[in-house]
């Protein structure tokens, strides 16, 4: 009995104390294993599982199915409790941190699985987060997305990553769909990528990371950050990370994980130059600086120990959550600056290239290499020789400048019948509103001129370039239910400017117009033709006119035909003609 009574007074105790304590003892797959070993898809929610279930500062959410038919997962640390974790309780629960003013830090892993360094390391720097460093919860929650690419997690094998040093068991880089999910970003064909996109637009985070490993050349660092080209990021966040990337570099160098910019170089050494990524928004980092994050995509270098590379990664997400924490009050404030910069802003960038003018030199820490006999026959090949580091001084051009750019319009007209687009650009936080009525309209419409058509599959399409445009003023007829996108952010600029790189016609979904649907029969237009001459008859000087300029139709008796059918009132006026149209004015539209 007297210990029955002791054991009922401490039960309040003993309640509050082991939630800590199995947080605290928590260990994941990678520390219980040989330092080589990564956890499995089931290991890795299993583990998040037990952390939700054993502290209060951790909430692992539920999202939408992607196409392995496993839902999408999001660890959230910090900030309370989501009460049943849905859509209404979650955006409440942002609603809130805003007011609170806290900023919130995403970190994507295993879009990749075959290079699981940030599955491994965000096990326990979650873990560790809320045991060891609660303080910096009261500026930042971080969200975590354990596998982003579940189908690629669960096929999981030892071979796949020919150039990798370990781990000894890993995902593969195609999803269930065999989607490459850091091509998917604007197009969209995986349900993975609705799953994102829908987590993404809820939580709008301030920094983002994608955690990956690299391959190409080799140097001494484990270490290598991709940040999201400076030039292309909303002033606001160009502005802010001026003074988070110093401190993040500094802070990782005094914890001996000194890193270097990413090395984009493949198939030779690193010489005299390093150039940026130009990380589009079909890629993760570039999709996120389109919402004003600060984004990064962490490039552990292949050949160094699975558990180093781990380890870098974990130093990263620690010091990048520090930061934040650090410069909260610049990295929320940072969208005042862009406003302010944007303000009498005319012209907004649609395409990029690289600044072959501007460098910064940096000192490179990397290896003496020479080619040597392959053992193929007759053949070269690069060796490396590691017991011979070298640093040198090498230049950095990680400036881009405007290559294509356009004025804002006040609103697109995208017609009911393109469903697909207009889903999209709801998905990712357009201000869309159907016509309530039929209405005539002065719009600016484009022609699509010459196009570069894709000549290989690229991530299940036929990826277009070099389009260019000439552009009209035209009057349509906005029918009924057909779609205004009004103050068009960056996301509908990029993808409905069918010039840009990741534009909605470069990705296909426009491809019927670039088809002609009607044609003729030569004997019959050639009485139509013989009349559009008598009565026109400057339309014969401009066909000769025609023939000097292409030889090829001096003796194309189809081809002179068909120049003059293009000149017909039976050319089809759709042909070429791109369905969505720009209204450059704020006029009143014909919605509620």
């Amino acid at each position: 009995m007297r210990i029955h009574t002791v054991i009922t007074k401490l039960f309040p105790i003993i309640a509050l104390l082991v939630p800590a304590f199995t947080a605290r003892a928590q260990l994941s797959p990678f520390e219980l294993g040989n330092g080589n070993q990564s956890a499995s898809y089931e290991e890795c929610i299993a583990f998040y599982e037990a952390l939700d279930a054993s502290h209060e500062e951790v909430t692992l959410l539920r999202y939408r199915k992607t196409d392995s038919g496993q839902p999408l997962h999001l660890v959230v640390v910090g900030g309370g409790d989501l009460g049943d974790g849905g859509r209404d309780a979650r955006k409440a629960f942002v609603a809130e941190l805003r007011e609170q003013e806290k900023a919130v830090v995403m970190i994507m892993n295993g879009i990749h699985p075959g290079e699981p360094e940030g599955i491994d390391a965000s096990m326990m720097w979650a873990r560790d987060l809320v045991t060891k460093h609660a303080n910096l919860l009261r500026d930042v929650v971080v969200c975590i997305i354990p596998v982003y690419n579940i189908g690629g997690a669960l096929n999981r094998g030892c071979c796949s990553r020919a150039n990798q040093l370990g781990p000894e068991q890993y995902g593969f880089r195609g999803n269930a769909q065999y989607l490459d999910l850091n091509r998917d970003f604007v197009k969209g064909d995986a349900k993975n990528t609705w799953a994102f996109w829908e987590m993404y637009q809820e939580w709008r985070p301030d920094v983002f990371v994608d955690n990956h490993t690299t391959n190409g050349a080799d140097y001494q660092y484990t270490m290598t950050l991709l940040t999201s080209m400076p030039d292309k990021l909303d002033p606001g966040s160009r502005r802010y990370l001026r003074t988070m990337l110093p401190m993040l570099e500094r802070d990782m160098k005094d914890k001996g994980q000194e890193m270097c910019p990413y090395v984009n170089v493949h198939g030779s050494a690193v010489g005299q130059r390093i150039e940026a990524f130009y990380d589009s928004p079909r890629y993760s980092s570039g999709y996120a600086a389109l919402f004003g994050a600060v984004a990064f995509v962490a490039e552990t270098h292949m050949l160094k120990p699975f558990d180093e590379r781990v380890w870098a990664t974990y130093h990263l997400m620690e010091s990048l959550v520090r930061v934040a924490a650090a410069t909260k009050g610049d990295l929320l404030r940072r969208g005042f600056f862009t406003e302010k910069a944007n303000y009498n802003r005319k012209y907004w960038p649609i395409d990029w290239e690289l600044d072959t003018l501007r460098y910064e030199e940096i000192e490179f820490k990397g290896y003496a290499h020479e080619m040597r006999p392959s053992a193929l026959p007759g053949m070269q090949r690069l060796y490396y020789d590691r017991t011979k580091p070298k640093t040198w001084t090498i230049r950095y051009y990680n400036r881009y400048k405007v290559k294509d750019s356009v004025d804002k319009p006040f609103a697109y007209v995208v017609p009911q019948a393109w469903g697909q687009v207009v889903e999209r650009l709801q998905a990712n936080g357009g201000w869309l509103r159907q016509s309530q009525k039929d209405t005539s309209m002065l719009v600016e419409a484009y022609t699509i001129g010459h196009i570069r058509y894709g000549k290989s599959p690229y991530e299940g399409h036929f990826l277009h370039s070099e389009v260019q445009t000439s552009v009209k003023q035209v009057e349509i007829v906005v029918r009924k239910g057909d779609w205004f996108v009004i103050l068009p952010n960056r996301f509908a600029l990029e993808t409905l400017e069918p010039r840009g790189p990741d534009a909605f016609m470069a990705w296909n979904f426009f491809d019927p117009i670039l088809q002609q649907k009607e044609w003729f029969s030569a004997y019959v237009f050639e009485e139509t033709a013989a009349g559009m001459i008598a009565a026109q008859p400057h339309l014969l000087r401009e066909l000769e006119a025609a023939i000097q300029a292409n030889p090829k139709l001096a003796n194309d008796y189809y081809g002179q035909l068909y120049w003059m059918y293009e000149r017909s009132p039976y050319m089809e006026t759709g042909y070429r003609q791109y369905p969505v149209y720009r209204i450059p004015q704020v006029i009143k539209l014909p919605v509620k």
